[in-house]
């Protein structure tokens, strides 16, 4: 096995930073398993390989029906930001997932926290009025292209977001400014307009990362 699959296995199969970021769960084996796609999920109990697979074509029947996560009374449950406290606490347990899955997938971590700054202010719970998931902030359609299927675990999350921050980067050749604006607005948008959307939100949102973005490089 490659070694930087290796290492990220060894990461996604951590059972303490699963524990630590799902509050009410009790201690116990915390049991993995890849399905026929490679996608690696977590389980509190032992599970043969025929259940695996039944629950495996269930759950993706489901995501394929529904096309996104439901949204029943989302605005009331929208967590966007934490104190600056527990966003510290956060990047600082966060901070060695971050780099070696940037590693894997070839981008800089210091541009991924950045990333995970401005959308989430690193807090794992973070769900927007509009359904985006996370430290990455990632829409269910998407974390559904990306294979993932349970983006509201901590890692699951990064590893979906690290590998589209990724694909917007080489679609537009390596442009920062332009691979910002489609992983924020979307990749259709970039195209429509040549360049980066009028869409304040967009603009804003690219001025944040970059900010963060030299904050990381000038204290790395």
């Amino acid at each position: 096995m490659h070694a930087r699959i290796g290492v990220l296995l060894a990461l996604l199969m951590s059972p303490l930073l699963f524990l630590f970021f799902s509050p009410g769960v009790s201690c116990g084996k915390i049991y993995t398993y890849v399905d026929e796609k490679g996608v690696i999920h977590f389980t509190n109990v032992p599970t043969d390989s025929a259940t695996i697979h039944r629950q495996q074509s269930r759950q993706e029947n489901s995501v394929k029906n529904r096309k996104s996560i439901k949204r029943v009374s989302i605005k009331k449950r929208s967590r966007k930001r934490v104190s600056p406290y527990y966003s510290q606490a956060y990047e600082k347990v966060l901070d060695k997932y971050i780099r070696a899955i940037s590693s894997y997938f070839g981008v800089d971590y210091r541009l991924v926290k950045a990333v995970v700054r401005a959308e989430s202010g690193f807090n794992p719970h973070a769900i927007s009025p509009k359904g985006a998931i996370g430290l990455m902030q990632l829409m269910p359609d998407t974390a559904f292209e990306m294979g993932i299927y349970n983006p509201r675990h901590p890692l699951h999350n990064l590893i979906g977001g690290v590998k589209y921050l990724k694909q917007m980067l080489k679609e537009f050749n390596n442009n920062l400014i332009l691979a910002l604006a489609a992983y924020n607005a979307g990749p259709n948008a970039v195209r429509k307009y040549g360049g980066v959307p009028p869409y304040r939100e967009t603009r804003e949102y690219i001025r944040r990362v970059l900010k963060y973005y030299l904050h990381y490089i000038r204290n790395s």
